[in-house]
């Protein structure tokens, strides 16, 4: 094999289609692994999700989507944590939506993510997370769960996204 010898645009052409079509399928297929594994392991045994989101979730927020500098959707989250613990972790969820309002496939899968420092009582919580994919218009945001310092939980931090949407605590979302 000649390392050496320049490829004809031909050549390049057929590289460059086979590599997207090779990106495409991984990336599908990486994303029906994904809601795979949420199905069954889910569907497998049955988990009582009234007993885990119990309660009220204690923090009150707010959020704003907006495009940043590079014309990117970046969702900024401020609220307060109401409780009487020190929370040290957040999962948020975005069900994304483009400009007419269909729900956007989750190929990048960067619909969870997290605040990880502690809050304290009376605390400020605030979380700024840009997403990759520029289709993103609007969404329904949701806090599915809550990390306390003494070990406590509240909600499910392994729930796939139907249950998360039925038993999260969802966060108004202002758009810029």
């Amino acid at each position: 094999m000649d390392y050496n010898r320049k490829l004809k645009p031909k050549e390049i052409i057929m590289g460059l289609i086979w590599g997207g079509i090779s990106l495409i399928f991984v990336l599908n297929l990486c994303s029906k692994i994904d809601n795979y594994l949420n199905k069954t392991s889910y569907n497998s045994s049955p988990i009582n999700y009234t007993q885990k989101f119990d309660g009220a979730c204690k923090i009150s927020a707010r959020a704003i989507l907006k495009r940043n500098t590079l014309e990117m959707p970046e969702i900024i989250i401020t609220g307060t944590n109401n409780g009487h613990k020190t929370i040290k972790a957040i999962q948020f969820h975005l069900v994304p939506y483009n400009v007419y309002g269909e729900q956007l496939a989750n190929i990048l899968n960067e619909n969870n993510f997290y605040l990880d420092y502690s809050v304290v009582p009376n605390g400020i919580i605030s979380k700024k997370e840009v997403f990759l994919n520029k289709d993103i218009k609007t969404g329904k945001l949701f806090i599915y769960h809550v990390y306390y310092d003494d070990g406590t939980e509240w909600g499910d931090r392994k729930a796939p996204s139907s249950i998360i949407q039925q038993y999260g605590k969802e966060i108004e979302v202002m758009e810029l």
